[in-house]
């Protein structure tokens, strides 16, 4: 075999790989995997009625229907709810990106932490995992250009996201196990293509 045919080869296996993922239900545990420079947002220290946007670091930005933290129990609300144009979900986007997501739930809801590669839920689904009123969370070995946290409804048919933590890790998540097969079956390819053309 030939080795343009092997990088091609190699190319074609790499656009297949996914990005592995490690999913956390604990939150102190999940915090421990990443720099201690990570972003928490307590949502119970703001006013009622202030802006997703007002709670962000600069690099984060929100995207989809307008949310706005609820006081009365620490919660941000996503503002269309279960009649607006858009599923109560809370989209935000980091740029650069980041490795780690998590966040918890108002009491009776729940749902689905979603990261992609690009912004605004965009490019390829990296992962997810599920997060309730206790915890939920998930780190990527690929770069999180942007996460949708989908919620199931509850009593107020809105979204409610206590918590959010994000950043980049320390730990390193394991690549697929096929990667190392594959890598070590294109170095074997290779030396024998070099012995069969060092003999003729």
């Amino acid at each position: 075999m030939k080795r343009p045919a092997l990088f091609f080869t190699a190319l074609l296996f790499a656009g297949s790989l996914q990005a592995a993922t490690l999913t956390y239900v604990d939150r102190a545990t999940f915090e421990a995997a990443l720099d201690p420079g990570y972003t928490l947002i307590d949502t119970s220290a703001y006013a009622d009625g202030t802006p997703i946007g007002d709670t962000l670091p600069a690099a984060v930005t929100s995207f989809g229907a307008p949310s706005t933290i609820r006081a009365a129990d620490g919660v941000l609300l996503n503002g269309q709810g279960f009649y607006g144009t858009t599923t109560p979900n809370i989209g935000l986007n980091f740029s650069p990106g980041i490795n780690g997501v998590g966040g918890s739930s108002g009491e009776g809801d729940g749902g689905m932490i979603m990261i992609y590669s690009g912004l605004n839920g965009t490019g390829s689904l990296l992962g997810s995992a599920a997060y309730s009123v206790t915890f939920g969370g998930i780190i990527s070995s690929v770069d999180i250009g942007s996460v949708i946290f989908t919620c199931d409804f509850n009593f107020d048919l809105k979204c409610a996201l206590i918590d959010p933590t994000f950043g980049s890790s320390t730990a390193v998540v394991p690549l697929p196990a096929a990667l190392w097969l594959f890598a070590t079956a294109l170095l074997g390819l290779s030396g024998m293509a070099g012995r069969r053309t060092a003999r003729e």
